[in-house]
Order: structure tokens, then C-alpha cells, then sequence
């Protein structure tokens, strides 16, 4: 997902000119879930781009429009040599999940232990495919309850 409007995903994801986010979340809604699933949104940080407490209340608002049972993770962005973009603080991060849980009483979240991005850090479309040096993260996911139909 990582963005919570088409102006801002647009910028980040080019994909969005053909999938936009209301295709995104119609093709969501209509995707058939099991007894207890659901759906998993990746939401990868970007620093100063999509981080900010309104994003959090827009996700939440998305996320109920369609009343999507929903997982969301938050994922510290990896930058590259000459990427575009800066990954948001730990705290920022963090800021941002408390703030999804205050707004959204039915969100739970997982904060799993210091997470060694070593064999994480392969970045896709890379033209050296390298491998940058470890730095410990957390990788905060955070489980929305939405109503279900």
C-alpha cells in the first residue's frame, strides 16, 4: 500500500497510474478470506513522505471504507546509494503505530525482537545486487480488526 492517497502513492510507486488505490482495496475486498483471516498491507516507512500522525488517521479511515479485515505492517524503508528517499526514525516509526492504535481501538500490535537486516538488505532492481552493511531494526506489525461483512 504505502501510501494512503493516489497523489502520494504515485510518487512512490509508479504502479499506481494502472492500480490505483481504490482498484487496490476493491480487488481486496473482493479477494475471498477464510474464518479469522486477513488481509496484510505493507506500509513501508519513508521519512518526511507518508510517516506523518494524518497518514495514520487516513489509513485507518481506507482501511474502514471498505471494511477490510486487516494486518498492517510497518516496514523501515532500506535506502540505497542515490535513492529518492530516507527511512523515518525508529521513534517515528513507533510514533506512527501507537498513533494507528489510539485512533483504531481494534488494532494489536506485534513488535518481534531486534531484527538483523543482513539477509534482508538485497534490494530489488539494484544494479550491484549488494548487500549493505547490518543495521538492527524493528519491525513493528500491527493486526486491524475490521468488521466483518
Amino acid at each position: 500500500l504505502n501510501a494512503t492517497t493516489d497523489e502520494q502513492r504515485s510518487q512512490i510507486m509508479p504502479v499506481n497510474k494502472k492500480w490505483n488505490i481504490s482498484a487496490l482495496m476493491d480487488a481486496c475486498r473482493a479477494y475471498p478470506l477464510g474464518a479469522h483471516r486477513r488481509i496484510t498491507f505493507e506500509y513501508v516507512m519513508l521519512k518526511d513522505k507518508n510517516d506523518r500522525d494524518e497518514d495514520a488517521h487516513e489509513l485507518v479511515r481506507l482501511i474502514r471504507k471498505y471494511d477490510l479485515p486487516a494486518k498492517v505492517n510497518l516496514i523501515p524503508f532500506n535506502p540505497w546509494p542515490g535513492s529518492p528517499y530516507e527511512c523515518s526514525s525508529n521513534n517515528r516509526i513507533h510514533a506512527f503505530g501507537r498513533k494507528l492504535r489510539s485512533i483504531f481501538f481494534g488494532i494489536r500490535a506485534h513488535a518481534p525482537e531486534l531484527v538483523n537486516s543482513k539477509g534482508l538488505a538485497t534490494h530489488i532492481g539494484s544494479t550491484t545486487r549488494k548487500i549493505l552493511t547490518p543495521i538492527p531494526i524493528r519491525f513493528p506489525c500491527l493486526l486491524i480488526r475490521g468488521l466483518t461483512r
